[in-house]
């Protein structure tokens, strides 16, 4: 049990959690690391702050960079109600809610 915990905590890089401007809310990003013959999957939620229940916003193909500690997508708030999501990867598979409560979502491409 402990060998399967320690092996799948391995298998995650989780940046920092991004609270919103007023924090009433926040986005976690997940990144499931990919072998050398995969790719790394990335996962958006966002919930309240005070809750532990999430909404997937965003699911789909992304990028862990293990040499500069940066990420694809990128995620940031743009005002206390609107989270943007940019990502090089998305395609017509990537889920992409456009609203999670009172949150509405932008996802873009990044050219």
């Amino acid at each position: 049990m402990l060998f399967g915990t320690v092996a799948e905590v391995g298998c995650h890089k989780r940046p920092p959690i991004l609270p919103s401007p007023d924090g009433r809310y926040v986005a976690i990003v997940d990144f499931v690391l990919g072998s050398a013959l995969d790719s790394d999957i990335a996962h958006v939620s966002v919930r309240r702050s005070w809750t532990p229940w999430w909404t997937y916003v965003y699911d789909g193909v992304g990028a862990w960079d293990r040499k500069t500690d940066q990420g694809d997508p990128e995620v940031r708030w743009l005002n206390k109600t609107h989270l943007l999501i940019r990502s090089s990867y998305i395609t017509n598979d990537t889920t992409c809610l456009s609203v999670a409560g009172e949150v509405t979502v932008r996802c873009e491409k990044i050219e």
